[in-house]
């Protein structure tokens, strides 16, 4: 980080700095003065495990979030001390300043971490935060995005043309519009699926306003397995709907069969 801070004074202008930091990915080894900050007692609610548990004990689990919100709020502290250099450097005047991540850490239903085949909110719910230059109030935008819109959302930004294979879209707070209808994202985990082969062993999210489908397919534990919440009402993904709302899960399934073809297609 005194690298970096070093370097952003130094950076030709214009410029564009992508910094990729480790923490708080595992192994969770904060500094010395963030361990056992948080003496709360706080535990998770105990959740149902499904096919996919790694059968870790609930103890085990309240002990490595505790471990993992002590290496989040270290690595806060130290993002913190960056953020304020490059203020007081003036740099934050013309610059946009963007975070996010590329996965989770879930600790619950017996699964620790993100190897995982599930693809539940904490897995893929992940921060975005965009700081504009001037900005001085915080701003919500609850418009379904995706980790595919940070790049037109870059390039919109520097003036320059989105290629037609991009996938994603500007986000709003950048293009001063919201998403046309209601917009469907999708997430995928497939590490088990073979790169060369259209995609037979993998796990599909969809999620459309506040209804999520997960779909299993391949796995020999649920060969070809739906989940269906209401992420508003059910925001813990206790309750699944996909038999007590067979329309919405039909239309739903739906979507994610077109968007499975489409990416197969080419692959044959």
């Amino acid at each position: 980080m005194d690298w970096l801070i070093e370097q952003m004074a130094k950076f030709p202008r214009p410029f564009i700095c992508y910094t990729h930091f480790l923490p708080p990915h595992e192994p969770y080894a904060p500094r010395r003065d963030f361990a056992g900050i948080f003496k709360d007692k706080y535990t998770l609610e105990p959740k149902p495990e499904n096919s996919f548990s790694q059968k870790q004990s609930i103890r085990y689990l309240n002990q490595a979030c505790r471990e993992y919100d002590e290496y989040l709020a270290y690595a806060d502290s130290e993002f913190g001390r960056l953020y304020n250099q490059i203020q007081q450097k003036g740099l934050l005047e013309n610059t946009y300043v963007i975070i996010t991540s590329d996965h989770g850490e879930l600790f619950e239903r017996g699964i620790r971490g993100h190897v995982t085949s599930t693809l539940y909110e904490p897995v893929i719910h992940i921060p975005l935060l965009i700081a504009q230059p001037g900005q001085t109030q915080r701003q919500d935008v609850y418009t379904p995005t995706s980790c595919v819109d940070v790049l037109p959302t870059i390039l919109q930004l520097a003036g320059q043309e989105i290629p037609s294979w991009s996938e994603g879209q500007a986000l709003p707070l950048v293009s001063g519009t919201q998403s046309e209808g209601n917009r469907i994202v999708f997430a995928l985990e497939a590490k088990q699926n073979s790169k060369f082969h259209p995609l037979s062993h993998a796990t599909f999210a969809l999620i459309e306003e506040n209804f999520k489908l997960l779909h299993y397919r391949g796995y020999t534990q649920c060969e070809d397995y739906y989940e269906l919440f209401d992420l508003s009402s059910d925001p813990e993904e206790l309750v699944d709907l996909y038999i007590s709302k067979p329309s919405t899960a039909k239309d739903l399934e739906d979507h994610l069969t077109k968007k499975i073809q489409q990416i197969n297609e080419p692959i044959g």
